[in-house]
């Protein structure tokens, strides 16, 4: 009986893996679950309208004919550039223009300085006359202040080719030169410089010159003196502001003006402004003429 089981089974074809039935499906899908009463009916899905007509998009369509052109391609010329002559506004801009920054600048300096025509003597000039001792030794008091300066000279002739210039400074300031406070004595020969001679001194403890004469007879001379208190004209000066007033114009003339002439200089040949790069070029050999003029016109507007 086995074996007819066995004969039956492979006489039985086999059915394609698509051939199902609905009973070799499973149990638990073989029956649909019955909808409930109180179920909502499912929602309508919108697939498109049926029998309107619809407008399909309207692409191009390749035609056998060959397109025809009326003319030629026609390109559009680029614009001539237009030549520009010499812009000579520029450079008589730039030609005059530093020297008016400078004429600014010396109008500014000016009226920071002080009124010189109030300002205090603080010199004198007198007549000495010098008298040697019977040793030949010539000696003078100078009647001035501690703080005071002091310059003493004359002149004498030697011989008919030989003459000699006695001169003494004193500073009290100057206290690292050498020569401060020392007599010395010059000769000339037939007007050209011989020689220079220390012959004396200044003591400052007894405020005496003293010295005696080389290779010159003693006799009486005329000597000029002058005493100026430098200390209390500095002094003053710095109280009227002369001292801001010449920092200010190093600034201007020493600082500002250069760098803003080298500035604008720069500044013209590369923005393209050639005229005025040049006018600021020929400024600097125009000072043979404005230098003189710009002063004389100082001197005129200020009365130096």
């Amino acid at each position: 009986m086995g074996s007819e089981v066995e004969d039956e089974k492979e006489t039985t074809p086999a059915r394609p893996f698509f051939d199902i039935d609905l009973g070799d499906a499973p149990s638990t899908s073989q029956e649909p679950t019955p909808l409930s009463s109180n179920s909502p009916p499912p929602s309508s899905i919108h697939i498109g309208s049926l029998g309107a007509a619809v407008e399909a998009p309207h692409s191009p369509q390749l035609t056998g004919t060959v397109a025809t052109m009326d003319g030629a391609f026609t390109f559009q010329q680029p614009d001539e550039a237009t030549k520009k002559g010499f812009r000579w506004g520029q450079f008589f801009v730039g030609l005059f223009m530093p020297w008016a920054v400078i004429f600014l600048f010396s109008l500014v300096v000016e009226t920071m300085q002080p009124d010189w025509e109030d300002m205090p003597d603080f010199s004198r000039a007198e007549d000495v006359f010098l008298t040697p001792g019977e040793d030949g030794w010539y000696t003078h008091t100078i009647n001035k202040t501690a703080e005071e300066s002091f310059r003493l000279d004359f002149t004498i002739d030697i011989d008919s080719e030989t003459s000699a210039n006695i001169n003494v400074y004193y500073d009290p300031r100057d206290v690292d030169w050498e020569d401060n406070g020392k007599v010395r004595q010059t000769n000339y020969t037939n007007y050209q410089y011989d020689e220079t001679t220390v012959i004396g001194e200044y003591t400052p403890g007894n405020q005496t010159v003293w010295f005696q004469l080389d290779n010159a007879s003693a006799d009486e001379h005329f000597a000029f003196l002058y005493i100026s208190d430098y200390l209390a004209m500095e002094a003053w000066e710095n109280e009227n502001g002369v001292g801001a007033a010449d920092a200010i114009g190093s600034t201007l003339f020493c600082g500002l003006g250069p760098i803003a002439y080298i500035t604008g200089l720069i500044a013209a040949f590369s923005r393209g402004n050639r005229a005025l790069g040049y006018g600021l070029l020929c400024a600097i050999p125009l000072a043979v003429i404005m230098g003189p003029a710009l002063i004389i016109l100082l001197v005129i507007m200020f009365g130096f």
